[in-house]
């Protein structure tokens, strides 16, 4: 399992109800090859309605982990944010892009 989570882009894991996938995940994430060079979240979305509610819980469990992480990971984070910059410009024939 680790070297799916290391080595491959997607992981999909599937199995009937309380077989102990988030336990597996849990421990997976604990293991030095994953907690010493990654940040992992661990996010329950089942009970979201929507994109809305998924997109807060989602921003609400990664800044609360980044946060615990130290200031030195909050602190790229935060300057990752303000990096983020959008733009829309016009060609010539009037098309946006």
């Amino acid at each position: 399992m680790l070297q799916l989570l290391t080595q491959t882009g997607n992981v999909l894991l599937t199995a009937q109800r309380r077989i102990g996938k988030t336990g597996l995940i849990e421990h997976c994430f604990h293991q030095e090859e994953i907690c010493g060079h990654y940040h992992t979240f661990l996010i329950d979305i089942y009970a979201t309605k929507n994109l809305n509610e998924f997109v807060y819980l989602f921003g609400k469990s990664v800044m609360d982990v980044l946060r615990t992480q130290g200031e030195t990971v909050w602190s790229r984070f935060l300057t990752f944010l303000s990096s983020l910059r959008s733009n829309v410009t016009f060609d010539a024939m009037g098309i946006p892009s």
